[in-house]
């Protein structure tokens, strides 16, 4: 909703998922700011660079224009290996955050309620400022 109206936050993250960028880049400032090392660690690999890098992609995945290809990504991975422990690890952990973040439905029926009116709240509430804006 921030694209169209050529919002700030689009134009700082070139229109591609500005919400998720904006998430994932104050996740990792408050993380900063709050003293939270919670990427690092004292293993050879992976870098800690290349755990950020993952975790972001992870986030970026999340956006509903990016549905199909995550999912199509993890059915072509599934069809490609005999064994699941044989199925790209990105591509995988991707596809659970996504599931994660749009899975309500399968909880239980008075949690499936509660995010259901809370994202229609949230939705009426984007289209309130989109009317603003």
């Amino acid at each position: 909703f921030v694209v169209k109206p050529r919002h700030a936050l689009a134009l700082r993250y070139n229109d591609k998922s500005p919400m998720e960028n904006f998430h994932v880049a104050t996740a990792f400032e408050l993380m900063q700011e709050q003293g939270i090392s919670l990427l690092e660690h004292n293993h050879p690999s992976p870098p800690v660079g290349a755990l950020r890098g993952r975790v972001i992609e992870m986030v970026l995945a999340t956006d509903m224009t990016q549905h199909k290809q995550v999912v199509a990504s993890f059915a072509s991975e599934m069809s490609d290996n005999d064994k699941v422990q044989d199925v790209d690890k990105l591509t995988f952990e991707k596809l659970m955050l996504h599931v994660a973040d749009i899975g309500h439905p399968l909880r239980p029926e008075a949690v499936h309620r509660e995010w259901s009116r809370r994202v229609t709240n949230e939705f009426f509430a984007i289209g309130d400022k989109e009317k603003e804006l």
